[in-house]
């Protein structure tokens, strides 16, 4: 228990530090590969709606758009969808 309360007494050590403060870090969203795809999230514009439907035949229209996903596509845990954390939603596998 004494090894656990010293661990817990020091301040992480700090990585990257340097890299981050002067803007030389890379993070994921640096990295771009050939043939990589971009999402983009859609969020309704009232908070606790209820949707009943949602045309996505204009998104799927665009071109460069090769896929479209709704929370109907998303499987379901005991019948619902959990929103995870701002507006993720997870299966729950």
């Amino acid at each position: 228990m004494v090894n656990a309360m010293k661990l817990l007494a020091h301040a992480p050590s700090v990585t990257m530090g340097v890299e981050k403060v002067t803007g030389l870090a890379r993070y994921g969203a640096d990295i771009q590969l050939p043939g990589m795809l971009y999402g983009k999230v859609l969020c309704s514009t009232h908070a606790h709606a209820h949707i009943k439907a949602i045309d996505t035949s204009r998104a799927e229209a665009f071109p460069g758009v090769h896929a479209v996903v709704t929370a109907a596509d998303l499987v379901q845990h005991h019948g619902r969808i959990t929103d995870i954390s701002e507006g993720t939603m997870s299966n729950n596998r």
